[in-house]
Parts: C-alpha cells; sequence; structure tokens
C-alpha cells in the first residue's frame, strides 16, 4: 500500500477497517475488493488489519 492512500476504485490489498482521508466513517473492507467513492476526492489509509488464525 503507498504512504498516500489507496484511491476510489482500486483493489485493496489487504482486509482490514479503512479511514478515509477527508475524515468520515470507516468502512470495512475485504482484501481485494475495490475502495468504494469519498467525499471530495479524498483516499482511504488502513488503520486496523484484519487477524488471520
Amino acid at each position: 500500500m503507498s504512504s498516500k492512500g489507496l484511491k476510489p476504485g482500486v483493489k485493496a490489498p489487504q482486509s482490514g477497517i479503512y479511514q478515509p482521508s477527508n475524515g468520515g466513517t470507516q468502512v470495512a473492507i475485504s482484501g481485494g475488493d475495490r475502495v468504494p467513492p469519498t467525499d471530495k476526492g479524498g483516499t482511504f489509509k488502513l488503520v486496523i488489519p484484519t487477524k488471520k488464525k
């Protein structure tokens, strides 16, 4: 994942909780799923990765 965050429409490299760069509600995204759109063209950053057993 780039340090600038994930742009909307790209595939998430890892499952977890993502925070929009422009604030707003955190979103759970599964690895391989596309990142949803944000308000004002923001990006998403992984804040809580999922734990695999």
